[in-house]
């Protein structure tokens, strides 16, 4: 690949340096629930701009049920 499907832009990972810092209190804390949804939405904004990356570069829909390779 040519360029990263995600984390290319400063805004998106500071956006996950953000999370992963929410999930690291959340686990120091103790807050097994908290560190959960912190570590599923950083997963799945992940998932997202993956996709949204892969449309452009297809340039057209991606099947987000189908194994992408």
């Amino acid at each position: 690949r040519e360029r990263p499907l995600d984390y290319f832009t400063a805004e998106r990972r500071g956006s996950c340096i953000e999370d992963l810092a929410a999930i690291e209190t959340a686990v120091l804390n103790r807050e097994e629930e908290k560190a959960e949804l912190h570590q599923r939405k950083l997963l799945f904004d992940s998932r997202d701009t993956v996709l949204l990356s892969l449309t452009e570069l297809r340039g057209g829909e991606v099947n987000s049920t189908k194994m992408v390779r």
